[in-house]
């Protein structure tokens, strides 16, 4: 069982440093104990005292990646039930996903060695084939689900071998269905106490009837409650499973960090299973994936939940190639390349380790940026991972030579001068001096339309000292609003260096608090020669 939150996660990734695992830390990881004696009935079971033969304790061992301690490895212990005579399994995806080897104790035999036919990461699901046949199995609540249901949580908790059942009722037919590890449309809520070790296993009727997957516990703040995958939608996602085939899933163990503080979030990979999408692609172990399909996975607006990654692929389809950025704490450094796609492993973009500048002080790039460099290697700064930079080399202007480089989440459309696409411009120009300040930020102004299709909501008009953010910078500035009819907003500058003798021009429009601070940060980390 993990823990579910309805507000946002308050977990730092804090990328460069160590991070802490806890968060993946699931019902699947306790220490295991050990099984044997005689063999189950077989046969469809009915009434709640009779489901024991058909609930399974199951162990996964295998090794995973804390950032803070390295490689690890362990065995966990977590719940399943069979839901055919032919010994298919349903879990949870988090108890399995990136083991080496898993058991399966049915009943009081002796282990079953289990093989693992398809996941889900977004409904935290699993199906496992038994060897065999002639199991005892449950059957699927095929009724409307209320709230008020007795309900019973059924499974083998904190890893002990002896069968387990508490009772409840349910409070909610449809919670909150993202967590920072699954994300689907909704959830059952219910009070039948679970701990570590109910994972995967099922939320039962008095009859015996299976209305739901146990995968989550309560918040800190509300104890009694717990969680479960609703019947409704994991009968789908188990038919596709057990025909071998994942659902929504890229081959990840991973969850949802997010750091508050820089407003970073990222899905931490705890393991990676052999073979699939992720794995091929090179992703490992320890990696922190950033940006999927040219999305932030984890955000303030998604509550740092799992919800952002799911519905990329739910939207482009697991199979499609996908741009992939990630961060690797081992090495410090940035990766890009595209899921589903051979020829574009993913290769080393930036580092996120201090710099050496010209006057030899270090450059420390902020967490989840990367410094970018315009074509003439004049003009420097960080962008955010996830963003893509289009460099533009000499050109002639009416203020003079310039070039530089636009900076955007969404560059096609920030380069057609879409207001809704937030970016930067950055502009270096040769030979102008600080006398030409105030030329050049109304010469951008016009030149990107900000003049003439926003409301002007003032600036500097006199070249003003700024050695607050910099070391030394001259600048005049001037600020736009309600760009949009959804109340976009423009910021243009000009900069000059007294240092490198060098005059830059900065653009920048944005539509919320988020986008200015990334625009600020970029603005703040220019560097010229």
């Amino acid at each position: 069982m993990r823990t579910q939150t309805s507000t946002r996660n308050r977990r730092g990734i804090a990328l460069g440093a160590a991070v802490t695992a806890t968060a993946l830390m699931m019902s699947g990881c306790l220490l295991p104990f050990g099984g044997s004696g005689s063999s189950s009935p077989s046969g469809a079971l009915t009434g709640i005292n009779e489901v024991g033969p058909a609930v399974v304790r199951i162990v996964a061992e295998g090794s995973y990646v804390d950032p803070a301690e390295g490689l690890i490895s362990s065995a966990g212990s977590g719940s399943g039930f069979i839901i055919d005579s032919e010994g298919h399994v349903v879990t949870n995806a988090h108890v399995v996903e990136g083991a080496g080897l898993i058991r399966v104790y049915v009943g009081d035999a002796s282990p079953v060695t289990a093989r693992i036919l398809g996941v889900s990461e977004c409904n935290d699901l699993a199906v496992l084939d038994l060897e065999g046949d002639g199991y005892p199995y449950l059957t699927w609540f095929e009724d409307q689900v209320a709230p008020g249901l007795e309900v019973y949580v059924a499974g083998f908790p904190l890893g002990d071998p002896e069968f387990t059942l508490t009772r409840g009722i349910l409070s909610k037919a449809r919670a909150d269905g993202a967590t920072p590890w699954s994300s689907m449309e909704y959830s059952l809520e219910h009070d039948a106490a679970i701990q570590p070790g109910n994972s995967g296993g099922p939320l039962l009727t008095s009859q015996g009837r299976v209305v739901g997957v146990n995968y989550a516990s309560s918040s800190p703040t509300n104890t009694s409650q717990y969680f479960a995958i609703p019947g409704a939608i994991a009968q789908g996602v188990v038919a596709t499973l057990m025909e071998g085939s994942d659902v929504e899933s890229l081959g990840i163990n991973g969850v949802a960090l997010f750091d508050d503080d820089n407003d970073i979030g990222g899905l931490w990979v705890s393991g990676v299973r052999a073979g699939s999408a992720a794995s091929n692609a090179g992703i490992e172990a320890g990696d922190i994936v950033l940006n999927l399909a040219g999305r932030d996975v984890v955000t303030a607006e998604d509550q740092a939940t799992k919800r952002g990654y799911c519905d990329v692929l739910r939207t482009q389809g697991v199979d499609s190639p996908m741009a992939i950025t990630v961060y690797r704490p081992t090495t410090g450094t940035y990766l890009k390349g595209e899921i589903n796609n051979p020829n574009k492993p993913l290769t080393e973009v930036g580092t996120q380790r201090p710099s050496d500048t010209d006057n030899n002080q270090e450059r420390t790039v902020p967490n989840g940026y990367r410094v970018v460099t315009d074509s003439t290697g004049r003009l420097s700064t960080v962008m955010p991972e996830g963003w893509s930079d289009f460099s533009q080399g000499r050109i002639t202007t009416d203020v003079g030579v310039a070039s530089g480089m636009a900076l955007s989440g969404d560059n096609d459309n920030f380069l057609e001068g879409n207001r809704s696409a937030a970016g930067v411009l950055l502009i270096v120009f040769e030979d102008l001096k600080k006398d030409d300040l105030l030329e050049v930020r109304n010469f951008l102004a016009r030149q990107v339309g900000l003049q003439e299709s926003c409301t002007d909501a003032g600036g500097i008009n006199k070249p003003t000292e700024d050695q607050t953010r910099y070391e030394k910078v001259v600048f005049v500035d001037r600020q736009y609003t309600n760009c949009t009819s959804q109340g976009a907003k423009g910021y243009v500058a000009s900069l000059w260096f007294p240092d490198s003798q060098v005059l830059v021009g900065y653009v920048a429009t944005f539509n919320n608090d988020r986008q200015a601070k990334i625009e600020q940060t970029i603005l703040f980390n220019i560097d010229v020669e």
